[in-house]
C-alpha cells in the first residue's frame, strides 16, 4: 500500500512539474510575442496634406488619429498642439451661417478635448479625451459638410465593450484607440 501511496504521489508531483514547465514556456512565448508587439511599427499611409481640400480643424483631427494608430505618445501631443493654435485663426466662412453659432460651440468644445489631449501623460488618457474629440468633430462634419469624402469608424470593444466612433479619409480601418494592439478592430458605419 506504501509502495502505491508513493508511486502516486511521484506521478502526481511529475506531472505538477511538467505543467508548470510548459505554461512557463507559454509565457515566455507570450512574452516574446508582447515584445515583438511593442516594436512592431504601424504603418499608416501617409497623406499629401497640403493637396488634400480638408479644413485646418478636421486635418488637425485626423493628424492626431494617425498618431494615436501609431501609438506615438509624443506625436499625438504634438498634433493637439498644432490644433490648439490653428483655433485662435478658426475661419467660420466655411460654415453654413444658419450654423456659425453652433460650429462656435463646437470649436470651443474641441479646443478645451484638445488641451486635454496634449497634456495627457499616457496614450491611455490621450485615447480617452480622443474619444470626446471624435464625438464633437463628428457633429462638425455634419455641419460642415466638408469637400473630402470622410468615414465613421466604429470599433465595440473600446471602453469595456460600450465602443467608440471616429473619422478617417480612408475606408480601411486603422484603430486609434487600440493602435497596434487591435489595429484593424472595427467597421465603417457611415460614408459623410
Amino acid at each position: 500500500m506504501r509502495k502505491l501511496n508513493f508511486i502516486l504521489i511521484a506521478l502526481t508531483l511529475g506531472f505538477v512539474l511538467v505543467a508548470c514547465q510548459n505554461s512557463e514556456k507559454k509565457e515566455d512565448k507570450s512574452s516574446t510575442e508582447t515584445q515583438k508587439a511593442e516594436t512592431k511599427k504601424v504603418v499608416v499611409k501617409e497623406v499629401n496634406w497640403e493637396r488634400l481640400d480638408v479644413d485646418l480643424m478636421l486635418k488637425d483631427y485626423l493628424k492626431i488619429k494617425d498618431e494615436l494608430v501609431k501609438d506615438n505618445l509624443k506625436g499625438t501631443g504634438k498634433q493637439a498642439y498644432e490644433m490648439i493654435k490653428h483655433f485662435e485663426d478658426y475661419n467660420y466662412d466655411r460654415v453654413p451661417e444658419a450654423h456659425v453659432d453652433f460650429a462656435k460651440h463646437i470649436v470651443r468644445d474641441a479646443k478645451e478635448v484638445a488641451m486635454k489631449i496634449e497634456s495627457g501623460s499616457s496614450l491611455k488618457e490621450k485615447r480617452k479625451h480622443f474619444y470626446h474629440l471624435s464625438e464633437i468633430m463628428t457633429k462638425y462634419v455634419m455641419t460642415v459638410e466638408p469637400d473630402q469624402p470622410l468615414y465613421e469608424q466604429y470599433c465595440p470593444m473600446y471602453a469595456d465593450n460600450r465602443g467608440a466612433s471616429w473619422l478617417s479619409l480612408d475606408k480601411e480601418i486603422r484603430n486609434p484607440f487600440f493602435g497596434s494592439q487591435m489595429l484593424k478592430c472595427g467597421e465603417v458605419t457611415k460614408k459623410h
